[in-house]
């Protein structure tokens, strides 16, 4: 049976994308999104839990989030947790989402500058800008895109 490493996180932006070039010559961008928790303890009283997860963008996606994606934006990410290691004796972990496939989420006009156009020849005209993809080889994420049926405009009602 195989195994499945799959982390889908809808969080904001907690800082402005970071873009990096590797010695190779790719890409990198890197973020910090926050998802929020909030429940009534046995009190009645709401309280809130704020986790804060790293994002990597590889290629073009790094690109497309580093132009139009600035701090406090919503974003719909999915990909891969990785763990890395660091330090002068590689003592420390660190945990990484290497998103796959994002949306924004931030309504047009509120965010940064409008969407880009269409990343490959397979985007639709009715998607372009809205979902990337990175790995074509995948189907779609099965999010909703705009427009489409079971897409929610309203998303002042998030609770983060």
């Amino acid at each position: 049976m195989s195994t499945i490493n799959k982390t889908i996180l809808i969080g904001r932006l907690g800082n402005d994308p970071e873009l990096f070039t590797t010695k190779t010559g790719q890409c990198v961008t890197t973020v910090s999104l926050a998802t929020n928790e909030t429940w009534k303890d046995e009190k009645g009283e709401k309280k809130e839990r704020t986790d804060w997860h790293s994002v990597i963008f590889w290629g073009e996606s790094a690109k497309t989030i580093d132009k139009y994606c600035k701090k406090g934006d919503l974003l719909y990410v999915e990909g891969p947790k990785r763990n890395r290691t660091y330090g002068e004796n590689n003592d420390k972990v660190i945990c990484e989402v290497h998103a796959k496939t994002f949306q924004f989420l931030t309504p047009k006009g509120v965010g940064a500058s409008a969407p880009p156009p269409p990343q490959s020849e397979n985007e639709s005209a009715a998607n372009a800008g809205v979902t990337q993809n990175t790995n074509h080889s995948e189907g779609s994420s099965g999010t909703p895109k705009v427009g489409a049926p079971g897409y929610d405009e309203n998303l002042d009602d998030l609770p983060f």
